[in-house]
Order: structure tokens, then C-alpha cells, then sequence
């Protein structure tokens, strides 16, 4: 199972689904302590060719970065299945990031505004790309591919033509 990551307005957190040795806790990981890699060969490998500069340094350093940077430790929660490893944001990034309402109203008025400003944009440049609306609403483009594919879903836009050379419709 790959590595999930998962951001929010607050935080990022990463989920990493290894397994501590039987014996170690976070404590373990978060105190000096020697390196056990579950796979030796591997992590060698990765040593040889630059890849990392020494082996059970990963934790100390990512602390030591976060600190250097002004912002607070990361959590770290063991669970069964994996790893988990909370960034909170430091403060002055979550207050610059924060408008007036922070509620599911907003995300859902933010979702509607972004979906009529997308509708806007390619009914004045009809052949404008998903990245380039992307580009100007300072969006991902996976977030206006999901915008892009309601609005079809919805019927207020079409594609008239391939992905590449084709140009948007605006139906509603």
C-alpha cells in the first residue's frame, strides 16, 4: 500500500503503512537510536548511491528542520497498520490562510464560486486548458478536473473536439 498524504487548511499529515520493529514505540523513534531498516539491502543500496546520508537520522533531522523553519514539531502516532506523521501548520500560516468563515459553508460557497468562475473563463477563451484554469484561479488541476467533470456531469459545460485541440462549450 503506498504512502498517503493528506492536507488540510491546518496541517498535512502522511501515513506510512511500515511497521516499527516489534520492540519500539514512537518514543524509539524520537530519542537516539540505532537504525533498523526492514529491508538492510535496500536501505544499503539507497546509502550507496547518495540517495541518504546515514541511516536512523530521518526523525532527528525532520525535527531539527521543523524547528529551523519556526514551525512546531511534528506528531507522530503508531497504529497497526502504519505511521502516521502530523505537520501542524505554524500559526502566522494558518492565520494568513483563514478567511472570515471557516465552515463547510464556505468550502461549499469557495466550490460554487470556483465552478462559475471555471464556467466564466471558458465561455471567454473556449480553448482553454484545465491547467491554465488551474493556473489563474490558483487551483490544482486535479481540484479543477473534479470541477471540470461535475460541470459535465451537471450539463453546464461540453468538449467539442479532442482533449488536445478541441475547445469548451458552455450549455447553462
Amino acid at each position: 500500500m503506498p504512502i498517503q498524504i493528506s492536507v488540510y487548511p491546518d496541517k498535512l499529515m502522511i501515513w506510512n503503512p511500515g511497521q516499527l520493529p516489534d520492540d519500539w514505540t514512537v518514543k524509539t523513534l524520537t530519542e537516539k537510536h540505532a537504525s533498523r531498516p526492514f529491508n538492510p539491502d535496500v536501505a544499503n543500496a539507497f546509502f550507496r548511491v547518495g540517495m541518504i546520508e546515514s541511516w536512523g537520522r530521518g526523525i532527528e533531522r525532520m525535527f531539527a528542520e521543523c524547528a529551523a523553519a519556526g514551525f512546531p514539531a511534528p506528531a507522530l502516532r503508531y497504529e497497526p497498520a502504519g505511521l502516521w506523521t502530523v505537520f501542524e501548520f505554524a500559526p502566522r500560516q494558518v492565520a494568513e490562510s483563514i478567511t472570515e468563515e471557516t465552515s463547510v459553508k464556505t468550502s461549499v460557497k469557495t466550490s460554487v464560486k470556483t465552478a462559475d468562475r471555471i464556467v466564466e473563463l471558458m465561455r471567454e477563451h473556449p480553448d482553454i486548458s484545465l491547467k491554465e484554469i488551474a493556473t489563474r484561479l490558483g487551483k490544482t488541476l486535479r481540484a479543477i478536473e473534479m470541477q471540470a467533470n461535475n460541470l459535465k456531469a451537471k450539463e453546464r459545460i461540453g468538449r467539442i473536439g479532442p482533449a488536445n485541440g478541441g475547445r469548451w462549450a458552455v450549455l447553462k
